[in-house]
């Protein structure tokens, strides 16, 4: 079965089969909606909702895919239009909706647009976790960390020369070996400090050297020789890799 075939097959067969099987498994339920966007390669918005409830086939709470639909507007108010548009479509009446996992602008629109007043918000375990994490590390930890770990990535990501010198150093160093690439921390990633913070233990010596080699040339540079050049903002790394793997390990079951 070539692709042309294969995709009639899904849209026009298994699609309306499984979707099928699925309204008839949440009947006239009680159910929630767990929403999150998406841009796809052609930079169009996606809005995927996933509804959860208790199967009576499984005689179980699960969560399944419901659709993925294309978002007209990127705010609250396109969020809510292409949801409600989405329960519609599939027969689910919004009243039996009693939780959602979104934003706050969403389900304000939700409840007052709606008559849906007691609709519960379930926020992002993982953002809340990345939040936490964020807040007792701007209380517990120097701010100088923050810095370092930012400024590392920045140094080389402005900079193809700046790349290609520490490239240089590394091999000579490490007899021919490529250097890994420094990590950038982004707040959308949950927890994405660790594997910058890896990586960054890893070439601490080099990377020590390389801006000591700088640091003549630029004031950064100087700086960030300071920083790597004071053993205790390495065991701080240590510390932020070492707890990073034992949350990693809670949240697969270890």
């Amino acid at each position: 079965m070539h692709r042309t075939k294969c995709t009639q097959s899904i849209n026009q067969v298994l699609a309306p089969h499984f979707r099928e099987t699925l309204l008839q498994d949440i009947g006239s339920q009680k159910y929630g909606i767990i929403l999150d966007e998406s841009t796809d390669v052609s930079v169009s918005r996606y809005l995927g909702i996933v509804i959860r409830y208790f199967s009576l086939n499984m005689n179980n709470i699960v969560s399944s895919f419901l659709s993925l639909e294309l978002t007209e507007r990127d705010d609250a108010r396109g969020l809510v239009t292409c949801l409600i548009k989405c329960l519609e479509l599939h027969n689910l009446p919004i009243k039996n909706m009693i939780g959602i996992g979104t934003d706050n602008a969403v389900i304000e629109i939700l409840k007052r647009e709606y008559n849906l007043p007691n609709l519960i918000l379930i926020r992002c375990i993982c953002h809340s976790l990345q939040l936490a994490v964020s807040h007792a590390s701007e209380s517990n930890l120097p701010r100088n960390i923050e810095f370092l770990i930012r400024e590392t990535y920045k140094w080389f990501s402005i900079s193809l020369k700046r790349r290609d010198e520490y490239k240089a150093l590394f091999q000579t160093i490490n007899c021919g070996e490529e250097p890994l690439k420094i990590l950038k921390v982004c707040e959308t990633r949950w927890l994405s400090i660790k594997p910058a913070v890896v990586r960054i233990l890893a070439q601490w010596e080099e990377l020590k050297l390389h801006f000591a080699l700088a640091r003549d040339k630029c004031y950064t540079a100087g700086l960030l020789w300071e920083m790597y050049s004071d053993e205790g903002n390495r065991l701080y790394l240590c510390f932020l890799k070492n707890n990073s793997s034992r949350r990693s390990n809670w949240n697969k079951g270890i």
